[in-house]
């Protein structure tokens, strides 16, 4: 009885191997592998090898990534919709290497190979410091990880805060009625007493989730991430001085002067605004800088992500942007 179990386990085993190697073929067929990852193909060139890297196809399951002259070559395997990713580094007679496994990876769109692109290349900096670390002395100039420039990192940053204040999950925390809003009202409402308001941690498990971004413990609200320092904080407002339950709880940033890789100034999201009534977020408010109309916009944000522009002040001094807010919400019976 017990072999004939182990048989049925073992065909089964095998016959879903087989149909994943066919679903492989089919999907290969329509996609080349190294145009399925065109997006991490491009990352790991732009990294390792300044864009000079070239595709050299193995089989309709491999390929490799090589820059004619240099000691390191990165090898991608696909199979049963699981992409392995190997590294290898020659010195001489020594060889490193760094092999990560990812699985479930047949759908994988331009966030999950970026998510495959963060954990790689950490993967890669953290054996090239091993090895370093071994043996320097001999080898004192050991190929680097590119770092990027610390204004492509403040632009990051920025590009990740304004995504974080207009993307639809965001909304979908903070006003769909479910159980997840519930644990956030209890939270803010929890949060004025914590080291690290809700706003914060809830920006830090966004860049986690969809990034795989770890910002750490902030230091006197200072975080530091690829050299880039930056002030996050949150404050509230009341509304009225003898009601604690309905406020504004506001995530703000000192992000300025930031621009992107073509020069150009770019749209800085300072504030995440929460509208809170009788202790529940009832609506979003972004409070947007425009450098070329130098001008800030409130934007308000709707469950969906949507967003329209409710107005314009002149500067963030002062307590202009509150006030405008306090009228807002008056004049709209929240």
């Amino acid at each position: 009885m017990i072999w004939i179990i182990v048989i049925i386990v073992i065909v089964f085993i095998i016959g879903k191997f087989i149909g994943s190697l066919d679903a492989d073929k089919k999907e290969l067929n329509k996609e080349p592998l190294e145009q399925k990852f065109k997006i991490l193909v491009g990352q790991i060139n732009n990294r390792l090898y300044n864009n000079k890297g070239k595709v050299t196809v193995i089989d309709n399951r491999s390929f490799n990534l090589y820059e004619e002259g240099t000691n390191q070559i990165v090898q991608f395997f696909y199979s049963s919709g699981n992409l392995s990713l190997t590294w290898r580094w020659k010195r001489l007679v020594n060889e490193t290497i760094c092999n990560k496994n990812f699985s479930n990876v047949r759908d994988a769109g331009e966030q999950k190979q970026q998510q495959i692109f963060q954990t790689f290349v950490q993967a890669i900096a953290y054996e090239i410091e091993k090895r370093e670390n071994l043996d320097k002395m001999f080898f004192p100039e050991p190929p680097t990880v590119k770092v990027p420039s610390l204004e492509s990192t403040k632009f990051r940053i920025n590009s990740l805060f304004y995504e974080y204040c207009f993307a639809p999950e965001t909304a979908k925390i903070f006003l769909e009625e479910n159980d997840m809003r519930l644990n956030i009202t209890k939270a803010i409402n929890m949060s004025i007493f914590e080291k690290e308001k809700t706003l914060e941690s809830t920006f830090k498990i966004f860049l986690k989730k969809k990034y795989a971004i770890e910002l750490g413990e902030n230091s006197y609200s200072h975080y530091r991430y690829n050299g880039f320092r930056f002030f996050l904080d949150v404050q509230r407002f009341y509304i009225e001085d003898s009601d604690e339950n309905t406020f504004f709880e506001m995530l703000y940033n000192d992000f300025e002067g930031v621009k992107n890789e073509d020069g150009d100034e770019a749209l800085i999201a300072k504030e995440f605004i929460v509208y809170v009534k009788d202790f529940f977020p009832v609506a979003i408010f972004v409070f947007v800088y425009d450098p070329n109309l130098e001008t800030y916009a409130f934007r308000r944000v709707f469950g969906n992500g949507i967003s329209s522009n409710i107005g314009f002040i002149e500067d963030d001094e002062g307590t202009e942007a509150m006030d405008f807010l306090k009228e807002y919400v008056a004049k709209n019976n929240f």
